[in-house]
């Protein structure tokens, strides 16, 4: 794994710590949709994130790369929810969920050559 992988994931754990000191804060101030709008959009963007990074690191295992950024992605967006409630908590999975698929895709089709 190079340094620039490990730079990212680090940048990736510090962003959900933002998060959940985040919303242990102001949980009292935000809406419901708000709350959900956040866990959904932080959990989106840690997913695609790790799952490009798989992808790029499991080059041609599009099945592990995916399984991987997927299981990485929801743990990620329920963490980034689960101090708003259940509501957020299942829509940052989800969000996590469908942002590793993606992200693992995109890795993979960088793969692929030029016709």
């Amino acid at each position: 794994m190079d340094v620039f992988f490990l730079y990212i994931l680090f940048s990736i754990c510090i962003f959900i710590v933002m998060v959940v000191v985040f919303s242990k804060k102001e949980k009292e101030k935000m809406g419901t949709m708000q709350q959900m709008v956040l866990a959904m959009g932080s959990a989106m963007t840690i997913g695609l994130t790790i799952g490009v990074l798989a992808g790029a690191l499991f080059k041609g295992s599009f099945f592990e790369s995916t399984i991987i950024s997927v299981l990485l992605g929801v743990i990620a967006g329920i963490l980034c929810g689960a101090f708003f409630g259940l509501l957020p908590a299942v829509e940052g999975a989800m969000s996590g969920l469908m942002g590793g698929m993606m992200g693992a895709m995109l890795g993979e089709m960088r793969l692929l050559p030029k016709l």
